[in-house]
């Protein structure tokens, strides 16, 4: 059996644990600083998959822009 339920809610937080508003700048910052951001999603079944996206493309390990994000999880994005 196979069953699909949505997330009760997803969230993305910056570095400080503060939700980021859908829509929301973040910045100004300064070239080469770098940010946190993770995605938390609540509920769901099967466990949802997190994707990141630069406008219309996907940020995968190959072309994330730091190589720090390869220590943490693939809900992270370090920037």
């Amino acid at each position: 059996m196979f069953v699909t339920v949505r997330p009760k809610s997803v969230r993305i937080l910056g570095n400080d644990g503060v939700s980021i508003k859908n829509s929301s700048v973040i910045g100004p910052k300064d070239e080469g600083t770098e940010i946190d951001l993770i995605c938390e999603a609540i509920g769901g079944k099967p466990t949802p998959k997190v994707k990141w996206y630069n406008g219309t493309k996907e940020i995968t390990r190959e072309n994330e822009p730091s190589p720090s994000c390869y220590k943490k999880p693939l809900k992270a994005l370090s920037m």
